[in-house]
């Protein structure tokens, strides 16, 4: 992929100019960690590096309808730029501000619901505002309004472990033609898979709790996400939460040292998918699905020193075991 720096600083706008645009094809623009950029007045600083690749930013003059509407100044995405971490902001006009409290102001993000940034800062001699991200957000839209002025139907989302199992807990304070949520997880906060779909209230004017369990977490860090979607097929994303789940597959190896067998236990055979063996610089020496072999593995021929041992669950959950070849 061809990779090039964005550094174009085009800062305060007239109101007059609410539609530039700027737009990144199919080669991208990358932008490394920590690097400022300026997209049309809206500020990034990635905590980590990022490419947009297919993406148009435009800006749109008409506030977003809230109590009370947003400022006159909307950032549109085409798409939603997702897992962003870092610094997000942008800089606005006095003749933008539509009558809000500029004090008061959040930086507020989302799509079709919003989410204000509690910890915005606000440099009203240069007319910018930012707020700084540790964990991943997704948004298609950025501006600024009080706090929860606008449509935001998301009050918390909430996570806890139940034995082997990953709890999810939601609440929402308003629903407007709201279809469904659809759970997503992720082990990278990247690539995201569909877990099922939970119907919505639909139109709600009363607090409303919902629930999901997901029975298959993976070992290590599970991220999740809600997918939010109205019946005209319009959705936005929730903030991503963490939940870290221990490995529950009970394996064991022994001889540990060995000098030329390995025998591998399993509680249950059945909910392996795999039996894996890496060498000390990362070299797959070993990946079988057949349980005789995966049970006994030769080693003799191997040089003494470090190995790594992984027994791959159904779930995609897997347990490491360090293995001393003498």
């Amino acid at each position: 992929m061809k990779r090039c720096l964005l550094f174009c600083q085009l800062a305060l706008f007239s109101t007059g100019a609410a539609h530039a645009q700027f737009t990144a094809g199919t080669d991208g623009f990358f932008i490394g960690t920590g690097t400022d950029v300026y997209l049309n007045g809206l500020t990034l600083r990635p905590g980590e590096p990022i490419t947009l690749e297919n993406k148009t930013q435009a800006i749109n003059a008409q506030p977003v309808d809230g109590q009370p509407p947003s400022i006159a100044r909307v950032y549109l995405f085409d798409s939603p730029l997702t897992g962003f971490i870092g610094r997000l902001g942008f800089f606005y006009n006095d003749s933008e501000l539509n009558n809000n409290t500029e004090s008061a102001l959040k930086l507020t993000f989302g799509n079709t619901n919003y989410t204000s940034a509690t910890n915005t800062v606000i440099d009203q001699g240069l007319n910018y505002m930012y707020s700084d991200f540790a964990t991943p957000i997704t948004f298609d839209r950025v501006t600024a309004a009080t706090e929860n002025a606008l449509p935001v139907s998301l009050v918390n989302f909430l996570l806890r472990k139940e034995g082997g199992a990953a709890q999810l807990s939601w609440k929402t304070s308003l629903e407007s033609n709201s279809a469904f949520f659809e759970v997503q997880r992720s082990v990278d906060a990247r690539t995201w898979t569909a877990l099922g779909m939970v119907t919505a209230a639909g139109e709600s004017r009363e607090a409303k709790d919902y629930t999901f369990t997901d029975n298959a977490p993976v070992a290590g860090d599970n991220y999740y996400r809600l997918r939010l979607v109205d019946n005209d097929g319009s959705f936005s994303f929730s903030q991503l939460r963490k939940l870290y789940m221990e490995s529950v597959l009970a394996a064991s190896v022994y001889p540990n040292p060995t000098a030329d067998k390995l025998l591998v236990t399993v509680d249950d055979w059945n909910k392996v998918r795999s039996v894996r063996l890496i060498d000390g610089l990362g070299r797959k020496l070993l990946d079988t699905q057949d349980q005789k072999s995966a049970a006994e593995i030769d080693v003799k021929s191997y040089p003494s020193g470090l190995y790594l041992l992984q027994v791959v669950r159904q779930n995609g959950s897997m347990q490491t075991i360090k293995v001393v070849k003498k």
